[in-house]
């Protein structure tokens, strides 16, 4: 691996100092054309030391020292690779009157190595958990991930950028939503005693305001057996991820099913 860079300014340039200022870091350019013979499970490749700034701009008039460096790139069997999704652990309960909106990494995927066994039994990559107790607004944390035994990740960096955003709980009414029969066989006659419901709603402002009452589903399955006073459960789906509960008034209703032959 190539030695540490140095940048230094030439005595002839007045402007040498500013521009050592705008260099945010040196990169071994290489072409893949110059890889050298493969050797001990290895690539060398030779290249040039280029500076950088923030921007990802080349700083020119920059003095390198190495000027040049010689990189040894390992050879991995394009079996044991694998590309899978970050997933943010979030724990604890946000301030009174608030929930978690949503989480994202970045990087949202990594790539990660393993014997072919033990990566057909990854299929995500977690976190260290992210404490959001007493939390409101938007928490950006640096955390580290949870590689599982005999799992390495493939360059980049072991921590990610974690974004958890979290809203103000408001509740949203939805009336008369008509209760729909499901799990009834071919033939059957299926009548009930109440056929709508009323639905409540909490959950994260922004979900709460992207829901659209017609969306939201009030059913009975009456593939499942009764509860024990002969009523069958209402339910509810077309809830979205940032609801913090549904509530559906009557709970539960009669039902006359009739199977057919």
């Amino acid at each position: 691996s190539p030695s540490p860079f140095f940048f230094t300014r030439s005595p002839s340039r007045c402007r040498g100092r500013s521009l050592v200022s705008q260099v945010k870091e040196a990169a071994l350019v290489v072409a893949l054309e110059k890889l050298g013979t493969a050797a001990g499970g290895n690539f060398t490749v030779a290249g040039d030391i280029v500076a950088y700034d923030a921007r990802g701009n080349v700083v020119e008039g920059v003095l390198l020292s190495p000027r040049s460096a010689v990189a040894i790139l390992p050879i991995i069997d394009a079996a044991t690779l694998k590309t899978v999704p970050v997933i943010p652990t979030v724990v604890g309960h946000p301030m009174s009157g608030y929930a978690v909106a949503s989480g994202s990494c970045t990087p949202a995927i990594v790539m990660v190595t393993g014997t072919a066994g033990v990566l057909s039994q990854v299929q995500a990559v977690s976190t260290i958990a992210v404490d959001v107790s007493g939390e409101s607004g938007t928490l950006t944390k640096q955390v580290g991930l949870i590689l599982p035994p005999g799992v390495s990740l493939v360059g980049g960096s072991k921590a990610v950028s974690c974004r958890v955003v979290i809203e103000q709980v408001v509740v949203l009414a939805i009336p008369d939503v008509p209760i729909e029969v499901r799990g009834a066989g071919p033939g059957w006659q299926v009548s009930l005693g109440t056929t709508s419901a009323s639905v409540v709603i909490s959950g994260t402002n922004s979900v709460v305001l992207a829901l659209k009452s017609s969306q939201i589903k009030a059913y009975v399955d009456v593939s499942q057996p009764p509860l024990t006073d002969g009523s069958y459960a209402v339910s509810v789906d077309g809830l979205m991820q940032g609801v913090v509960s549904a509530t559906v008034t009557p709970s539960s209703v009669d039902v006359n099913v009739q199977k057919g032959p």
